[in-house]
């Protein structure tokens, strides 16, 4: 490689502090040994190589356009996201993470079922699925961060709808940035907005961090009755 097309050493080999090491691809984050200077990361700002806030982390991803196998560690830089009701022609990035969603659970993933499941829900429409766009400003745009997903109910005491908030996933890439606050507070909103006399959800006993979560929006725990399941 001529001299004059050569990256400086800085540029070959950066890190930023505090970073642990990660997969080769990102002039910034590629190693996460040594600390990076300030001068350096106005340097590597301006040529395009990453985005540094004030504390000199990133506050973008640096795995955007120019260095796609970057896996420089999500914690490092807020995400801004957008919650809005899924489309059909994003049935496959919406498949891969439902399958996330499955393993996280230990269920088994079977895509064409996936596939053929959530395409039947968005056709049909006898679901309401909210998803988290990460904003255009993150420079992925397009990518999901997490997903949440409504089944209509009625109850026949009340005369009036009732929702189920049967599905809450965010991508790990993506926790602990208040999205699965704000898709819970999108299904809430859907629910007003729809005169339903509100909305129930069931999470695992020793989920005590999604239980802390629901208290902090208003949920309470049912202390009344029992839930009964019967398979097939």
């Amino acid at each position: 490689m001529p001299s004059s097309l050569r990256k400086p050493r800085w540029a070959r080999e950066p890190v930023v502090p505090g970073a642990r090491s990660v997969a080769p691809g990102c002039a910034v984050c590629r190693t996460g040994v040594r600390t990076l200077t300030r001068k350096s990361a106005a340097r590597a700002v301006r040529l395009g190589t990453g985005t540094l806030g004030s504390s000199g982390r990133h506050s973008s991803p640096c795995q955007s356009r120019n260095f796609p196998n970057c896996r420089f560690p999500s914690k490092l830089w807020p995400m801004p996201t957008t919650i809005r009701l899924a489309r059909r022609n994003e049935l496959q990035t919406l498949v891969s993470l439902f399958g996330s969603y499955l393993t996280f659970y230990g269920k088994t993933v079977d895509v064409p079922k996936c596939t053929r499941f959530l395409g039947e829900r968005l056709t049909a429409a006898d679901s309401v699925i909210f998803v988290a766009e990460v904003d255009s400003a993150a420079e992925i745009d397009g990518a999901l961060a997490g997903f949440a997903q409504l089944y209509p109910s009625w109850s026949s005491l009340s005369q009036r709808r009732n929702w189920i908030l049967n599905d809450l996933y965010v991508d790990p890439h993506f926790r602990r940035q208040g999205v699965a606050r704000k898709l819970i507070e999108t299904c809430t909103a859907h629910s007003e907005k729809t005169g339903a006399k509100g909305l129930t959800l069931q999470t695992a006993t020793d989920n005590l961090e999604a239980q802390a979560l629901y208290r902090s929006l208003g949920w309470s725990r049912d202390e009344q009755f029992l839930t009964y399941y019967l398979e097939h």
